[in-house]
């Protein structure tokens, strides 16, 4: 919507006025995206989206902590190898120079315990801090959505057009990097054109042992071909 768009505009335009002055005193409010280290890249998504319609919402700028377990998860993918914003903006915090004042004190908001202040309260007020973490692999936009302080601006940014919020953000967010997109362009031009059966693989989900180290490693995806 034109709505919609003039935000991601003025969105765009204060996170490059923030990352240029990232090592200065900074009144930016930031809000950090943290992946768990070894949970799927799909399912961290839901949550990412989640923080950045937070951030529009409360006037943040949006980071990204996306970090994998070396040893759980040996062949990682950085953000910008999978994903490339729109504008160019960098979003990986670990790719900021200098790094970002307050990050490594600021307090972790798991989407989980946070439901009631996310569905009923002012995000300014209940998440005062300058800059503030969030973690969830869950799809919390509803509760945002519903909320009595944002649910008439989100109206007016995404009226019901049959798409939905996800689709609407992830646009601008999550459009996939050039080297990526091409392999996936060259993927749906030689298999997607004709009828594909298509198979879901779920790996074994790194769990602990009864002493609470995690021995199971995520295999290579050339083990199921």
């Amino acid at each position: 919507s034109p709505s919609l768009q003039k935000v991601l505009i003025a969105y765009t335009e204060r996170h490059v006025r923030f990352t240029q002055s990232v090592g200065q005193k900074s009144t930016a409010r930031v809000i950090v995206y943290v992946a768990g280290q070894n949970d799927g890249y799909g399912n961290r998504l839901p949550g990412l989206v989640t923080a950045f319609l937070w951030a529009l919402l409360d006037n943040r700028i949006l980071l990204v902590e996306w970090r994998d377990d070396p040893v759980l998860m040996p062949h990682p993918a950085p953000f910008g190898t999978l994903f490339s914003p729109q504008g160019g903006l960098q979003m990986d915090i670990d790719l900021l120079q200098p790094p970002l004042l307050g990050a490594k004190k600021a307090d972790l908001v798991n989407g989980r315990t946070a439901w009631e202040q996310m569905s009923e309260a002012n995000l300014t007020l209940a998440f005062p801090g300058r800059v503030i973490k969030f973690n969830s692999d869950d799809w919390l936009v509803p509760l945002l959505a519903f909320n009595p302080h944002y649910r008439e601006m989100l109206r007016e940014w995404l009226p019901p057009s049959g798409q939905g919020v996800f689709l609407h953000l992830s646009k601008f967010l999550l459009p996939l990097a050039p080297p990526l997109k091409a392999t996936f362009d060259n993927f749906r031009m030689r298999l997607l054109n004709r009828h594909v059966i298509g198979l879901h693989l779920r790996l074994q989900k790194v769990m602990p042992d009864e002493q609470g180290k995690k021995k199971l490693k995520a295999p290579e995806p050339e083990t199921f071909f």
